[in-house]
């Protein structure tokens, strides 16, 4: 991994445009606190697989139950429902990247006043092959599910 300070928003351009390629498969994930890891929200603070997942399996249930009559559009896959949830607050183990890099900048830089001193936009290259389809994941968590 390679640290790169950059201190104003030309030097963040000039990063961006010296570490990535238009139309390359480059991710940004922009964090107001360079001392935080890249750990999704139901991760944080004692995190125990296990029983987190359970608990992010009964949350979502109960946000599928109370949400159907405010959603317009059909839902139709677990991750459809865990990607909406997360969106209204629900802790997940989702963890939020963007192709823009301006947008990782503005979660990186969008924070009350001396709260802390850095923040930090990650930058994850991709591979081509690393992305899977919504149907490839349901299909192994329902295999997981039947192990």
């Amino acid at each position: 991994m390679e640290i790169i300070t950059a201190n104003n928003i030309s030097e963040f351009i000039k990063i961006i445009e010296t570490h990535t390629f238009v139309n390359d498969d480059t991710l940004f994930r922009g964090q107001n606190n360079s001392e935080w890891f890249l750990h999704p929200k139901i991760a944080r603070n004692g995190f125990q697989f296990r029983r987190n997942i359970d608990l992010e399996e009964k949350m979502l249930e109960t946000f599928k139950r109370h949400s159907n009559q405010f959603i317009s559009k059909d839902l139709n896959n677990y991750w459809d429902y865990l990607v909406l949830a997360q969106h209204y607050g629900m802790s997940t183990r989702l963890l939020d990247w963007t192709k823009n890099p301006l947008a990782a900048l503005w979660f990186c830089v969008n924070r009350k006043p001396n709260k802390v001193e850095f923040g930090s936009v990650w930058i994850l290259k991709v591979e081509d092959g690393y992305f899977l389809k919504a149907s490839e994941i349901d299909s192994e968590i329902k295999r997981r599910q039947l192990a």
